[in-house]
């Protein structure tokens, strides 16, 4: 997803909360670490929280506190390199004077169980563990997974707080629509909105409508080539989401209308 602002966020409300309070402000305090995990299903918006989180305090609090990311594209599939990684990362935090925020993303891949892992990954989980049971007073860990259940269970015992990150309610929808759509009219971001509404199984996120903006845009940039004029109007609304569907469920409406089927879905979401 796009980089937001924390008042950006829609939704999510107990994560932001915990994240606020028991990590920035707890480190900025010096209080006792904490580690906790947010989990929820792919697209829920779990890492874009945590950057809009962090970016927020770092604007407010400048040089208080260091952040650093680790995610599976940061260790190497050779164990020997992966460990010395892990190791002098480690060893940069405890040299550093300032408290430490580190955002492990896809923990899952990161802290994978060591009961059905392969030799690779059952040594990146014990060279973490290893540094994780030397305390590092000033650190404060977030992870986050779409997969609680491959994470190893000596890591799971340590989370002090566990925080589901549910998809958006229709009302938060709603918001995210207004949000991420704004170049489309209230009109058109009104046949969207019922649109959406009649596929909740499909479980829309932040980053399908961000998705949907960089299809509208696309497709609006296309025609202008011919049009230099033109705006997106509610036929394209409606072809663009249809494509969107198609993309992520691979379902195909059943038109009525073969010959003007985005007419017949505009009718239908109005």
């Amino acid at each position: 997803m796009k980089n937001l602002t924390l008042l950006q966020v829609v939704g999510l409300e107990k994560a932001k909360q915990m994240l606020c309070d028991d990590i920035i402000l707890r480190a900025i305090s010096n209080r006792p670490q904490k580690m906790v995990l947010l989990e929820g299903a792919s697209g829920g918006g779990k890492t874009t929280l945590v950057h809009a989180v962090v970016h927020h305090f770092q604007e407010k609090y400048p040089n208080r506190f260091s952040y650093i990311e680790l995610g599976i594209t940061d260790l190497t599939e050779h164990v020997s390199s992966t460990a010395k990684k892990i190791k002098h990362l480690f060893a940069r935090i405890r040299e550093s004077h300032k408290p430490t925020i580190l955002f492990i993303d896809e923990s899952d891949t990161i802290f994978a169980s060591r009961m059905n892992a392969g030799h690779i990954k059952e040594e990146r989980t014990s060279s973490l563990m290893m540094e994780l049971n030397d305390p590092i007073e000033n650190l404060y860990i977030v992870c986050a997974t779409n997969r609680p259940g491959r994470i190893d269970r000596a890591v799971l015992e340590r989370f002090a707080e566990r925080v589901n990150c549910p998809y958006p309610s229709s009302t938060e929808l709603k918001q995210i629509i207004n949000l991420h759509l704004s170049i489309l009219e209230l009109k058109q971001r009104e046949i969207l909105y019922n649109a959406v509404l009649t596929t909740p199984q499909y479980n829309w996120s932040g980053r399908d409508f961000d998705t949907l903006e960089d299809k509208f845009l696309t497709r609006r940039d296309v025609i202008r080539i011919d049009k230099p004029d033109y705006q997106i109007d509610s036929v394209l609304v409606c072809e663009v989401f249809d494509s969107m569907v198609d993309s992520k469920c691979h379902l195909k409406f059943d038109y009525l209308d073969e010959e003007k089927p985005n007419k017949k879905r505009q009718k239908q979401y109005q």
